[in-house]
Formats: structure tokens, C-alpha cells, sequence
């Protein structure tokens, strides 16, 4: 089958000891600091919960087994598994998967010497790549030198795992193609716009977004992508339509800001008026047959308009940077356990001020932002996109 005719999408990276990986969503971790409704549909399939488990193997099945080739089915092993275990959601998606096909699902075929720790509490891939040497062993016996063999598995986040299982089979059939498949790949800036949330709710019988909805989804902006972020995936779907966002916030805010001018310039029309005014009125009245007064008694006295010292405005002290999520709030402290900061959103395009950065040795980087208004508060780093243009009021 000719690549462009997948509806899968394909991995850009180079997979080491794969001929191509393809997955079907992309999940927005929770530290990216937005989780859409797919992402968080993901994550209730991974944890085995109904009915979300049955919604992605509805979905996944006839692709995986349309558009893939192959000869055997085998799926990765969690953290605590050392054999597949026959309660799991992949285990389920792997059997209809094999059976869609006419296939056979090696369930016994790849193991691992031992438990591990979880991928969560390993920061960086060359810890998880550590973690997982010579864990798993693969049977090839009774298999074919070149057999096509799918590897499953839930995420592709560093590909550790993926890479790992690729080893152990090449170990046991150096000839052997392997394919890879994964139900998403942990990317916080891709949007999921070729795919319809209301399948993944119960409202929809395909897990695609028809052509109608995706050629309208073409006049809305994309996610901004931080400056540090690597290339985005490329995909077999043409053309993704970016992010959905309402159009009436924007009108909102050209109405508000043509109601401030307003304001400013009766604001500055109101003192001149109301100074000639008083000077109209001081101006003493001369009686009809009487000689005119001596000009120094006349003169009126020169009032002095008092007038307030102009307040320069406060300009924060930090590195300028907008927004690059659609919505996210602040921590009082570099923590998720910390406190939000009441009454603060930040939205897509928001200019802010990076004021300190924290680089800790487990886990994402922290930065402390301030907005405009200045409220400050703590948000990954990830959330914000530092510019280059000049600081305000400098």
C-alpha cells in the first residue's frame, strides 16, 4: 500500500530497528499544561477504564489491520509486567488486532528478565534506555528469518521501550522487518484536528473529522509552538487543519479597546473645556457710566491649573514572551501541588514577562512569568515562547 494512502500518521524521527512507526493521535501531557479531550480519552484507554478502552480498539483495530502488513502481533510489556497479562487493554486491542487480520498474536513471545521502574519516575531517555538493557528476550523459534513483526504499545514518548523490544528481536531474527505501531505520541504543541472528539464522547461512528468540519477548521489560527520545541511529526494525513478557536473573543476585544480610545480622548477633552469656562466666568463686569478701572486693579487674578505628575507606567522587569498554549492558569510556587493564583488565565497570544527560570534536576523546567496587569506566578516552561522584540516601555 502506498504511504500517502495511510490515514495513520507516520513518525518523522529516525526509529532505530523499525522500517517506519505510525500512531493515530498525539496526547498532550498534563505537564504541557493543556490536556484536550482526546489526550485525556487516551489516558482512560491506558488505564484499562470503560468505555473508552472499548471506543479505541473499535477505532484502531480495522486501521492497524487494514493498512499494516505483517506476520505476527507482539505488544510491550508495562513496567511491572514480565509476561503479557491477558487483562490489559493493549492485550485486547493486540487480539483483535491478529484476529481483524487472520494473523497470530505472539503473546508468549517477548518477555522481560525483570520488573521496572516506571518511565515517569526516569527523567531523560538515556535513564529509561539504561533502565530497560537487556531486559527484554524474544522466542523467534518456529518463525520465519524475515517474518514482519508489529510491535504495539500505548505511547511513543522517547521510544526507550519501542527501541529496547527492537533489540531483543533483531538478538533472536537479525532478517526480521519490524513495523511499530502506537495509539499516540506525547507531543504538547501538535493539535488533534484531523480526529473527532465526539467519537472518542460517544457521539460520532468514526474517529475522523469529515471533510465539511476540516475545511472550515482552516480559518482559525494553530497552537503557537515554542521556540524550543522540536519539528513537528510528519503526517499521512494531508493538510491538518490547525486548532479551532472562537472568533467572537477577538471581536470582543476590538470593541473594547475602540470604547477605551473613546474614553482617553473625552478624558482629555473635559480639562480644556471646563479651564475656559472658569476663566470665562472670572472676568469682572464693567457698570454703564462709570470710567473704566485702572488695569493693574482690573487685571483678574491668573489662576494656576494644578495639575498631577504624570505616572509613568510600571514595565516589568523581565524577558518578554507570549503565551503558546490555548488556556492555562499560574502556581503560587514551581510545584503541581501548589496553589493556583485566583483570577488569572492565560490564553493563547498573551504577551507576559519571564522573570526567573528553574531548572530542576528531575522533570520539566519552571519558569516565574508576570502579566501585564502584574499578576506573577509559576508555569512550565513549555507554556511560554520568549521573543526577541524590545521590552515595553524601555
Amino acid at each position: 500500500m502506498p504511504e500517502h494512502a495511510h490515514t495513520l500518521l507516520r513518525l518523522a524521527e529516525n526509529s532505530c530497528g523499525y522500517s517506519c512507526v505510525y500512531h493515530l493521535a498525539f496526547y498532550h501531557p498534563v505537564r504541557a499544561g493543556y490536556q484536550d479531550k482526546i489526550s485525556q480519552s487516551l489516558r482512560r484507554f491506558i488505564e484499562g477504564a470503560e468505555p473508552d478502552t472499548g471506543r479505541w480498539i473499535q477505532a484502531l483495530t480495522p486501521l492497524v489491520a487494514g493498512e499494516l502488513e505483517f506476520d505476527l502481533v507482539i505488544r510491550a510489556l508495562q513496567s511491572g509486567e514480565t509476561s503479557p497479562a491477558g487483562s490489559s487493554s493493549l492485550y485486547r486491542l493486540c487480539e483483535g488486532i491478529a484476529g481483524s487480520a487472520g494473523k497470530i498474536y505472539g503473546a508468549g513471545r517477548l518477555t522481560k528478565s525483570h520488573p521496572t521502574r516506571s518511565h515517569e519516575k526516569l527523567p531523560g531517555k538515556k535513564a529509561r534506555q539504561q533502565e530497560l538493557a537487556d531486559v527484554f528476550h524474544f522466542d523467534g523459534s518456529e518463525l520465519k528469518e524475515d517474518a514482519r513483526i508489529l510491535v504495539l504499545d500505548y505511547l511513543w514518548t522517547t521510544g526507550s521501550t519501542m527501541e529496547a523490544i527492537a533489540a531483543a528481536v533483531k538478538a533472536a531474527l537479525p532478517k526480521a522487518v519490524l513495523v511499530g505501531f502506537t495509539a499516540g505520541k506525547s507531543d504538547g504543541t501538535a493539535p488533534n484536528t484531523h480526529l473527532s472528539e465526539a467519537y472518542f464522547e460517544g457521539g460520532a461512528s468514526t474517529p475522523f473529522v469529515d471533510a465539511a468540519a476540516r475545511k472550515k477548521s482552516r480559518r482559525v489560527t494553530r497552537i503557537p509552538k515554542p521556540a524550543a520545541a522540536s519539528a513537528p511529526a510528519a503526517s499521512a494525513v494531508p493538510a491538518r487543519a490547525p486548532l479551532a478557536v472562537k472568533t467572537t473573543s477577538s471581536r470582543t476585544r476590538v470593541l473594547v479597546l475602540l470604547l477605551c480610545l473613546v474614553f482617553l480622548v473625552l478624558g482629555a477633552l473635559v480639562p480644556l473645556w471646563s479651564g475656559k469656562k472658569v476663566f470665562e466666568t472670572n472676568e469682572i463686569p464693567t457698570v454703564e457710566g462709570l470710567p473704566p478701572a485702572e488695569e493693574s486693579v482690573t487685571q483678574p487674578p491668573v489662576r494656576e491649573r494644578v495639575t498631577s505628575p504624570s505616572r509613568e507606567p510600571q514595565v516589568p522587569r523581565g524577558r518578554p514572551a507570549v503565551v503558546a498554549v490555548p488556556e492555562t492558569g499560574i502556581r503560587a510556587q514551581a510545584s503541581l501541588d501548589a496553589k493556583k493564583v485566583p483570577k488569572v488565565t492565560l490564553r493563547s497570544g498573551e504577551r507576559v514577562y519571564v522573570l526567573k527560570t528553574l531548572k530542576p534536576d528531575a522533570g520539566p523546567s519552571w519558569v516565574q512569568i508576570q502579566t501585564r496587569s502584574g499578576k506573577s506566578g509559576w508555569v512550565f516552561a513549555s507554556v511560554v515562547r520568549e521573543t526577541k522584540s524590545k521590552r515595553q516601555g524601555s
